[in-house]
């Protein structure tokens, strides 16, 4: 068995630390919280609190109000995260802003145990400050990943190590949550606010040994006087753009990512949905296949690290691919609560491999003196292909009744076939990238 150094033990705790927040705030317990509680008001006619909040004199629905609050955390980090990976970059300031980005975003998630009933403005600038920490400091911290990595084979290796780390500390701290909101633990009214006291303690206590472990290489860049290195930092944004075209194996790269990662983020951020929908399952149902895929999903991390070594990065990624074609297809014609338990298990497995082989992938495409700055425009795609996916599945579900009607397909079938085929895209992309070639552009550029 390898023994791992400390400093990618510090270097993947990170991903243990801030995975936390994903799950509990991203994904499930704040999100419900937020629509079902926060955004509320009193009627005056009852005194009693009812659904929606007003504002300029309209009433807006919680799920609205949390769509428009998360479109507006994701349009702020698009802005930011650029210019956030070119001064980390120049200034060789990496581990510096991953410390304040986890500081302030983990002091913002232990806030939110203060929110109340109807307290949704203090909610939303509670939410897009932590979200915003959360995403630029993923920037940096995969910045990080090729500095720490002493080889290439290390790059992959670590990459998996760090999701595997985060899988499991994604299920760790939701059946926390479960057992503390199913116990109403201390109270029914502060269960969900205590949960998220614990998410933002969980992620700063164990992104400590980060900062001890975890060195900064690179020198700082000159700063000219009358500039600073933000100015600079904005001047290397417009030069990385300008240069982009010359990295064609990474810009096919980078289309791919949009296209089959858009694909997977969608059918499991509405897997819920597509349960309820298609196989008329309840709640109850629905959380254990989500605890499970964080589970399998660790172990599939692991998997990669085995399999990478043996097919090599590209070839492995492929593969998962292949597997999540296979399981969004079957979404098509899917009929009982066994067969989704059958995907989430499987698309767990094949998740850690997919997420660890394209950051790894990624990581050897880019310059590594660069690494932050070109990390913010991998987070750019992703971000905003996340927009794209759901648009597609939204107006995919407003075809449920014809589909209903045919003897193949479930109702949800219109919602599924736009990611399959976004998948299917993005993989035959993926066959045409080149990584020797796309790493040579690299070489040649830098030279």
């Amino acid at each position: 068995m390898r023994r791992i150094k400390r400093e990618y033990w510090g270097w993947a705790l990170y991903d243990w630390a801030n995975s936390a927040y994903a799950v509990s705030v991203l994904a499930v317990v704040f999100q419900l919280y937020f629509v079902d509680v926060l955004a509320t008001r009193v009627d005056p006619s009852t005194g009693e609190r009812v659904a929606g909040v007003e504002i300029l004199g309209a009433t807006i629905p919680g799920g609205s109000l949390w769509s428009w609050t998360v479109a507006a955390s994701m349009a702020l980090v698009v802005l930011l995260s650029p210019i956030v990976g070119a001064v980390a970059d120049y200034g060789a300031s990496k581990k510096r802003f991953l410390a304040v980005f986890c500081a302030v975003g983990a002091a913002a998630t232990a806030g939110m145990v203060v929110l109340g009933p109807g307290m949704w403005g203090l909610g939303v600038l509670l939410f897009i400050v932590s979200n915003i920490c959360f995403v630029c400091g993923n920037v940096v911290y995969n910045g990080l990943l090729t500095d720490v990595a002493e080889s290439e084979a290390d790059v992959g290796f670590l990459s998996s190590f760090g999701w595997g780390l985060g899988y499991a500390a994604s299920f760790l701290m939701l059946l926390l949550n479960l057992v503390l909101i199913t116990l109403k633990v201390p109270s029914e009214a502060w269960s969900v606010r205590v949960s998220l006291l614990c998410v933002g303690l969980w992620w700063a206590l164990f992104a400590i040994p980060t900062f001890l472990w975890v060195r900064e290489r690179g020198r700082p860049g000159a700063v000219p006087e009358g500039r600073s290195v933000l100015s600079i930092g904005f001047v290397q944004i417009v030069e990385t753009l300008r240069r982009l075209p010359r990295y064609s194996q990474l810009l096919v790269f980078m289309a791919a990512f949009f296209l089959y990662n858009d694909g997977i983020q969608t059918i499991i951020a509405q897997a819920a949905t597509f349960a309820r929908l298609a196989l008329e399952a309840d709640l109850d149902a629905i959380i254990p296949a989500f605890l499970m895929i964080q589970f399998v999903a660790f172990f599939g991390s692991l998997l990669f690290i085995r399999v990478e070594r043996r097919w090599g990065t590209r070839r492995a990624l492929l593969a998962a691919l292949a597997v999540w074609i296979a399981l969004i297809g079957w979404a098509l014609v899917m009929r009982t609560l066994t067969e989704f338990y059958v995907m989430a298990f499987f698309g767990g497995l094949v998740l850690g491999v997919s997420q660890s082989a394209s950051r790894t992938l990624y990581a050897l495409m880019i310059p590594r003196a660069k690494s932050a700055e070109f990390f913010s425009l991998y987070a750019i795609v992703g971000k905003v292909a996340s927009l794209v996916g759901p648009v597609l599945f939204g107006v995919g579900v407003l075809f449920a009744p014809s589909f209903e009607r045919l003897p193949v397909f479930n109702s949800m079938a219109g919602a599924v076939a736009p990611l399959l085929l976004m998948v299917v895209a993005g993989a035959l992309l993926l066959l045409r990238v080149d990584v020797a070639r796309g790493r040579a552009e690299i070489g040649a550029d830098e030279g």
